[in-house]
């Protein structure tokens, strides 16, 4: 039962409803956001990614993409299919699946969802960005994470319209303070009770704590939703909520994507509802929309109702209602599109700036993936289907070191990620053969940067003691025989 809400979940969890769009009207969206329900911070991230860049965000299943949400992807004359999260939640066959049908598909995950937290904000904040949510949250099993504190942080995200970035909550991952370096950030919203370690971190690096979010997660919730209340009053608007019903707290993997400044709120069963209505009457919400388990949202719509509040009940199949929030909101979501593009001319000048680190992204990759091949091609049986994949990867190098030369430095970036992605999917799929390999990949993305530093440290230390014992036994076979020749 549960796996059957978790999609239903995901695909509501990302769209917003307020406007009709006629069936005759021209829809030109350009790009969408595929994710799936597997991995529920994938799908937080990509909602504060929609709402920077205008993009829906829709469902797929793992192996398949679902008819209604082809039709979208259809309907709206996408270009660009941005699929955020790994193989292992979205598999290659649906990236390929895109690509045959002729749109230009750019992966964007990492190991983790500290990894992939980071990736996605350095791809879609490429020109930087003075701020960051951060929250804490665990690796491995969703139904073990913080899916809680997560959802709160993506609106707080989504408000301020900067990146969210996942990590523990005693340390600052590697590659996530890679990407706040890299993003320039000077100023953090902390979200979850982080420790004195981590704060210290962000004082060597500069950067100042904005705002810090401790309790539990309700008083955390409780002082975000304020704070968005309070910019959108500055502002002269209202707050839109989304209530999401979650039968089982396990159930609840995303949020749903409402454009602009919005609250959503959790409601996992109906001794919740008086706290919703008290709430609601106490509040100035605006488009309020019910979505999530059917038996559970129908009866939070009926004591609404019953309490003489407007709301509207989505309930359903999770694709079909993730296509028709998608197409009722696609002007709202056009709009954010044109705010977007009109930031075009900034983000170019900062990719004409690190044109060269393109460039080097570009042949590193290349030569990882070259030499990962070369190296196990004795032990690949399906060797030619690897060596496609290389002579693909190789001419997209080509193509990148062009689009630099010629200026077109959108094209080079959209080329280095395609690279980088192909290249880690390479090594996903040999991960077999590559074990340790592949931990060292997970580690540098949970481990801070002197932990991993250290643990390559005793990895260099142990090869090199395998070394000096090779070379001992070599030394001492080779005299041995020199006594028997003499």
């Amino acid at each position: 039962m549960k796996k059957k809400i978790l999609p239903f979940m995901l695909c509501i969890l990302f769209v917003s409803i307020c406007t009709e769009v006629s069936a005759q009207e021209e829809i030109n969206i350009n790009s969408v956001i595929l994710c799936t329900d597997i991995n529920y911070p994938d799908a937080l991230v990509a909602a504060t990614v929609a709402n920077k860049i205008g993009a829906p965000v829709l469902l797929t299943d793992k192996n398949s993409i679902p008819d209604e949400t082809m039709n979208n992807i259809e309907n709206f004359n996408v270009e660009t299919v941005y699929i955020i999260g790994g193989p292992a939640v979205v598999s290659e066959r649906v990236e390929n699946e895109l690509r045959d049908m002729g749109y230009e598909v750019i992966r964007i995950w990492g190991m983790t969802r500290y990894g992939t937290s980071a990736r996605v904000a350095e791809y879609f904040w490429a020109d930087g960005s003075d701020k960051a949510v951060l929250v804490w949250d665990k690796v491995g099993n969703p139904e073990g994470g913080n899916d809680e504190l997560v959802v709160t942080a993506k609106d707080l995200a989504q408000s301020n319209d900067i990146p969210l970035l996942i990590t523990s909550t005693g340390k600052l991952s590697s590659v996530v303070s890679d990407a706040l370096s890299n993003l320039r950030v000077k100023e953090i919203f902390l979200v979850g009770n982080f420790n004195e370690n981590l704060l210290s971190e962000l004082d060597g690096m500069g950067i100042a704590v904005s705002e810090e979010f401790r309790g539990n997660s309700s008083r955390i919730r409780k002082k975000i939703t304020e704070r968005i209340q309070n910019k959108a009053m500055a502002e002269g608007n209202r707050t839109r909520l989304v209530v999401v019903a979650v039968g089982n707290w396990r159930d609840a993997v995303g949020a749903p994507f409402h454009p602009g400044r919005s609250i959503t709120r959790l409601i996992k069963n109906e001794s919740e509802i008086p706290n919703l209505i008290e709430e609601i009457n106490s509040n100035s919400y605006e488009d309020i929309k019910v979505v999530g388990k059917p038996e559970l949202a129908d009866r939070i719509c009926d004591s609404l109702s019953s309490a003489d509040i407007d709301a509207e009940c989505i309930t359903g199949n999770a694709s079909k209602i993730a296509a028709r929030i998608a197409e009722r909101e696609i002007k709202r979501i056009q709009k954010l599109r044109e705010r977007f593009m009109n930031r075009m001319n900034r983000i170019i000048e900062r990719l004409r700036e690190i044109a060269d680190d393109i460039n080097q992204s570009c042949s590193e990759y290349f030569e990882l993936a070259n030499s990962t091949i070369v190296r196990l091609e004795d032990n690949i049986s399906d060797i030619q289907e690897y060596k496609e994949t290389i002579r693909k990867l190789y001419q997209d190098r080509r193509e990148c070191v062009k689009a630099i030369k010629k200026g077109n430095y959108s094209n080079a970036r959209n080329l280095a990620q395609k690279i980088k992605s192909g290249t880690e999917l390479v090594r996903w799929k040999l991960r077999n053969l590559t074990p340790g390999e592949i931990q060292q990949m997970i580690d540098s993305e949970i481990q801070n940067k002197s932990e991993f530093r250290n643990s390559i440290k005793e990895e260099v230390k142990a090869i090199t003691s395998e070394i000096k014992e090779i070379v001992k036994e070599f030394k001492t076979t080779d005299a041995e025989l020199c006594l028997e020749q003499m």
